[in-house]
C-alpha cells in the first residue's frame, strides 16, 4: 500500500501496537519507510526451512529473500515476529529447524497456525 508507512506511523502516534505481516520479499526494500519503535513489530510468514517454504509458495527463492529481509530489519533495531502455518503432514524435525534458526538470529515470537 502506498500509504502504509504513514499508516504505521499514525497507529504508532496513539500508542497502539501494530503488527505488520509480510512474506518478507519487499521487507528489504520497504523498511526505510518506517522507524524502529516498541508499537511496531514485523510479522514475517514462513512454512519451513528452504526446501519446504520455497516449496510452498511455489517460487524459488523466496525463503532466502525473507530471511535476508528478517536480518536487515533486526540489524536496524526492529522487532521481529514470525508466522508459521502447519499443514497437514508438516515434517516436525524442519519446523524445529526452522524455528531455532529464527531463534538464533534474534527473533523475537514465533507464532504458529495449525
Amino acid at each position: 500500500h502506498e500509504q502504509i508507512g504513514e499508516i504505521v506511523r499514525a497507529i504508532i502516534a496513539e500508542k497502539r501496537f501494530i503488527y505488520l505481516c509480510t512474506n518478507g520479499l519487499l521487507l528489504r526494500e520497504k523498511l526505510d519507510l518506517f522507524k524502529p519503535s516498541p508499537y511496531l513489530s514485523f510479522v514475517v510468514h514462513l512454512d519451513g526451512t528452504k526446501k519446504i517454504h520455497d516449496y510452498v509458495t511455489q517460487r524459488e527463492g523466496t525463503y532466502e529473500e525473507a530471511i535476508a529481509g528478517i536480518r536487515e530489519a533486526l540489524k536496524r533495531g526492529f522487532r521481529v515476529n514470525t508466522n508459521s502455518t502447519l499443514f497437514h503432514g508438516s515434517d516436525v524435525k524442519d519446523l524445529h529447524a526452522l524455528f531455532s534458526t529464527l531463534t538464533e538470529m534474534g527473533v523475537e515470537g514465533l507464532m504458529v497456525s495449525p
